[in-house]
C-alpha cells in the first residue's frame, strides 16, 4: 500500500484532467518497485515521484474548484476496473463467471416462477372455475353432471369433457393421427370462454358428429381453405362436420386439446349401461361458481353431496372409505 499521506496530497494538487492517468502510473510503478525492490524502498520512491509531479502544468488552479462530472467518474471506474482485471486475471475471471452464473440463475428462477404463477390464469373466470372429482380420482362419472345441476345451486354452470382417444383423421388434403381430442358439452365453451375465430356453433353443439378444431389443427388439415361445413373422417369410418374453429389453447394449462367432438356424440356411441354407471370414471367435471359466494359455502356443500350421489351406499361405508367430492381450482 503506498503512503496514504502522499497519495492524498497528490490527489489534492493534481489537475483533474491528468489525475486518473497519473495516479494509475504511480500505482503501477509502486507495485513494480515493491516486487523488484523492498517495500520500504518502493514507498520512498512513491513519495519522490509525487513530489516531482508537484510542478506547474500539473498543479490544478487554486482559484477555481473543478469537479469530476459523472461521465469522468464512470470513465475512471472503468479504467481502474480494466487495470485490475489485467493484473489479477484468474480472480477476475472467477468473479465475472460467478456473477454471470448468478444473474443467469436469477433470471431463470424469475421466468420459472412467472410461468408457474400464470398456470391456468389465462381464462377470464379462472378464479371461479373448479374441477369436481372424487377423493381418489381426478375424473368422474357421466351421471355426476346432471346430479350437480340439480343439487348444487351455488354452481352457475356445470360441464363435462371426456377423452375421445387417438384417431386417424383424414380430409381431402391431409391425413394424420391426432391424439389430443375430447368430447365436450356446450357449457364447457361458456365456462372457459373459448374464442371462436370462425363459425357460430351454439345450436350445433347439441347435435352429434360435429367437431370444433383449434386454429393450428384447422390450418394443418385445411390450409387456407375455410373449414366450416367441411367433413373430416375419423378412422375411415365416420364423417364429422366442422362447425367451428377456436384459438389455440394456452400452453400453461392442463387442457392440452387439439379438437373437440360434441358431447351428444359420446352418448350416441356409448351404451346407456355405461353412461348411466356412477362407477365409470371417464369424464372430467367442471363447475363455474358465483364469485360473490365465499369458497367455504360451496366447498362444504360439495363435500356432503357424496351421500346423496350414492344413496344406496351405507353412510358408514362411505365414511370408512373416506369417500368425498373435492374441488380443484
Amino acid at each position: 500500500m503506498p503512503p496514504k499521506l502522499f497519495l492524498r496530497f497528490f490527489r489534492w494538487f493534481c489537475h483533474p484532467d491528468y489525475l486518473e492517468d497519473l495516479e494509475g502510473d504511480l500505482l503501477e510503478r509502486f507495485e513494480i518497485n515493491s516486487e523488484e525492490k523492498s517495500f520500504k524502498n518502493a514507498r520512498w520512491n512513491f513519495a519522490k515521484d509525487v513530489l516531482r509531479l508537484f510542478r506547474p502544468g500539473i498543479i490544478k488552479s487554486l482559484t477555481t474548484t473543478q469537479k469530476l462530472n459523472q461521465y469522468d467518474m464512470l470513465k475512471n471506474y472503468i479504467k481502474i476496473a480494466f487495470r485490475n482485471i489485467r493484473k489479477q486475471r484468474v480472480p477476475s475471471f472467477l468473479n465475472i463467471l460467478g456473477l454471470s452464473i448468478g444473474i443467469a440463475s436469477s433470471l431463470l428462477i424469475v421466468l420459472h416462477l412467472k410461468q408457474e404463477l400464470s398456470y391456468e390464469n389465462n381464462f377470464e373466470q379462472a378464479e371461479n372455475i373448479y374441477r369436481i372429482s372424487s377423493s381418489s380420482w381426478a375424473n368422474s362419472s357421466p351421471p355426476l353432471k346432471e346430479f350437480l345441476q340439480t343439487n348444487l345451486p351455488e354452481a352457475k354452470l356445470v360441464s363435462q369433457i371426456a377423452p375421445f382417444g387417438s384417431e386417424v383423421i383424414r380430409t381431402d388434403q391431409y391425413k394424420a393421427e391426432v391424439t389430443n381430442g375430447y368430447y365436450a358439452d356446450a357449457e364447457f365453451f361458456q365456462i372457459f370462454e373459448m374464442n371462436f375465430i370462425d363459425g357460430n356453433p351454439k345450436e350445433k353443439l347439441l347435435a352429434p358428429f360435429k367437431v370444433i378444431l383449434t386454429e393450428t389443427m384447422a390450418q394443418q388439415f385445411f390450409g387456407d381453405k375455410d373449414p366450416i361445413g367441411e367433413l373430416i373422417i375419423f378412422n375411415d369410418k365416420q364423417d364429422y362436420e366442422v362447425i367451428g374453429v377456436i384459438s389455440d389453447l394456452p400452453k400453461n394449462s392442463h387442457l392440452e386439446i387439439d379438437y373437440f367432438v360434441t358431447m351428444p356424440t359420446f352418448y350416441k356411441l356409448m351404451d346407456e349401461s355405461w353412461t348411466s354407471n356412477k362407477g365409470w370414471m371417464v369424464t372430467y367435471t367442471y363447475a363455474l361458481f358465483d364469485d360473490r359466494l365465499p369458497l367455504a359455502n360451496f366447498k362444504n356443500s360439495v363435500h356432503n353431496l357424496i351421500y346423496d350421489f350414492f344413496p344406496e351406499a351405507p353412510k358408514e361405508v362411505i365414511e370408512e372409505e373416506q369417500a368425498t367430492f373435492k374441488l380443484t381450482p
